[in-house]
């Protein structure tokens, strides 16, 4: 019998045992750090929001990148509309991520919001028809999740889509995750198909990958 125990910088401290030890982790971690993030004030949220958007504006990475892959934001996570919108502003060539219907995602290029349709779970998706962008031809990936930790290991929903996402050996580019503070926890219970980030920004400021 295999028993651990994490504790994130927040203070949650999370006990298992059993064959089935990381799913469980896991599972537990993400129902905890969901009711973090959704108890979020909304006054603290839109403060958040814009913190972020200027922290990754004020980078050289974002002011040269030609094309930038970003996410609508659904439910409780970081809003990302403003930033989307600064992006094609300053004429970047904005992608964004539609799940296909063998359950993958596949980039395209939005030239504008209202060609965001309601895909999987009734997230915002660009419409079918959109120009498709390979992974290679991003300069700048803007990530969502549920947790980060500080080796750049990041907890998603569950699914597997981003994982698949960046498991791709075509990508050239810096890979950010976007989050509240409270989302980070020193260590994330990883498997070997999590794929890590190379920096989080948060309202607080970057959070670059330990080594």
């Amino acid at each position: 019998m295999v028993i651990v125990a994490l504790a994130s910088a927040g203070g949650l401290v999370w006990r298992r045992q059993g064959a089935n030890l990381v799913v469980a982790v896991k599972q537990d971690l993400r129902r905890q750090l969901l009711r973090r993030r959704g108890a979020i004030d909304q006054s603290d949220r839109a403060a958040a929001a814009a913190a972020v958007q200027q922290w990754v504006m004020e980078t050289a990475e974002w002011q040269t990148a030609a094309t930038v892959l970003a996410y609508a934001a659904s439910g409780s996570e970081l809003v990302t509309g403003p930033l989307l919108t600064a992006a094609l502003a300053a004429g970047k060539r904005l992608t964004l991520p539609r799940v296909d219907e063998d359950g993958d995602l596949s980039l395209h290029a939005v030239a504008d919001p209202a060609h965001l349709v309601p895909g999987f779970r009734d997230i915002l998706e660009p419409s079918p028809g959109l120009l498709r962008v390979g992974v290679g031809e991003v300069d700048l990936a803007l990530v969502p999740g549920v947790g980060f930790d500080r080796r750049g290991g990041r907890l998603g929903y569950g699914g597997g889509f981003y994982d698949r996402l960046l498991a791709d050996h075509g990508w050239r580019c810096p890979i950010w995750g976007l989050a509240f503070a409270c989302q980070i926890v020193d260590r994330l219970p990883l498997e070997g198909h999590d794929r890590r980030v190379a920096a989080v920004v948060t309202e607080a400021g970057f959070l670059h990958v330990e080594p």
